[in-house]
């Protein structure tokens, strides 16, 4: 295979009390990126397009290039690869902008190679996302396998979890950036042993309830007495959305990873709906510009999506924001009205 383009979701992480241990990759957002073999024995980072505001075009500070040289070194290929990277999430949006790209450098030289070992790739994107902003196996981890993933404090462990049928994710993106390095530097050294022990028995909770497949037991335990609290200021009007979005039906809700997006659950695809609406609509009470939309759970991680380069319109860009919002613009609307 001479060249291969690649999709690679975006994740939540944390969901409340399961900080750098739960994450789940959703549908419909991701970065996508094309690659092609070239004999100069370097990685290249030849196009970044999309959502391209504050993205590095050093390939030694790209996660994606950084990713896919690390999959060279794990394969043995004295090869080089030219990388074209697509962004259709935003830095500092929350849903794992840099770990999608690391994950599609890692699986696109995995397929080039005809090696296509999600573990191989998983490592290896493990290691740029090292590089870069530190270790986020809650967002490597579901992007590259699909589905809802428990990684372990030793991140080559991890456990996929079951996915309760009717789960539906409610998913608002502000117009504001939250560095992550900056969220986590904010963190406290040292929390109560009662906020400690809170946080282990509702994330135990969260996986019994996923075995389970209750949607309503799974969100009653997304509670986080430690970071939530810490990170709320970082995101205007944080618990007035959130008090609207539990008012419109939501059955929890909290930050996506280190934010500002904010997620909430719900059962029922009509209510997910209406919380939507209303998250937009509380993000633009304190003047804050929101896409608000409703996801399910991205269930395959990354994949090949065409054997051919194209056109980059056929990647996931910085309209399918804007797409994802107008397609269920309607049924928000018709939802609220209810």
């Amino acid at each position: 295979m001479e060249r291969v383009q690649v999709f690679a979701p975006a994740t939540v992480a944390n969901l409340g009390p399961g900080f750098d241990h739960l994450g789940v990759a959703i549908s419909g957002l991701g970065d996508a990126l094309l690659a092609e073999i070239t004999p100069t024995g370097r990685v290249t980072l030849a196009s970044v397009t999309g959502l391209t505001d504050g993205i590095p075009t050093d390939p030694e500070q790209n996660t994606a290039s950084l990713a896919a040289k690390a999959a060279l070194r794990l394969l043995g290929r004295k090869e080089g690869v030219n990388l074209h990277l697509h962004k259709g999430l935003p830095i500092g949006s929350g849903l794992g902008g840099s770990a999608a790209s690391a994950v599609a450098g890692a699986w696109a030289v995995c397929c080039l190679f005809g090696r296509e070992n999600k573990e191989l790739a998983f490592r290896a994107a493990l290691e740029a996302e090292a590089a870069v902003s530190g270790i986020h196996a809650d967002n490597v981890a579901p992007c590259t396998f699909g589905g809802m993933v428990l990684v372990n404090e030793d991140p080559s462990h991890w456990e996929r979890l079951p996915v309760p049928r009717r789960l539906r994710l409610v998913l608002a993106l502000p117009s504001l950036k939250v560095i992550t390095r900056h969220a986590r530097q904010i963190l406290p050294e040292r929390v109560p042993l009662s906020a400690s022990m809170a946080n282990s028995a509702r994330l135990a909770t969260m996986v019994a309830a996923a075995y389970r497949g209750s949607v309503r037991d799974f969100a009653a335990a997304i509670k986080d007495e430690i970071v939530e609290p810490v990170r709320a200021h970082l995101i205007p009007g944080f618990y007035h959305v959130k008090e609207k979005a539990l008012e419109a039906g939501a059955l929890a809700c909290s930050i996506s990873g280190a934010g500002p997006a904010i997620f909430a659950v719900a059962d029922d695809e009509l209510i997910a709906q209406r919380v939507a609406c209303s998250m937009k609509e509380a993000f633009a009470a304190f003047g804050c510009n929101a896409v608000a939309f409703v996801t399910r759970v991205d269930r395959r991680g990354v994949r090949v999506v065409s054997p051919k380069w194209r056109d980059r319109k056929t990647f996931a860009g910085p309209q399918l924001l804007k797409q994802v919002h107008g397609e269920n613009r309607e049924r928000i609307e018709r939802g609220n009205a209810l």
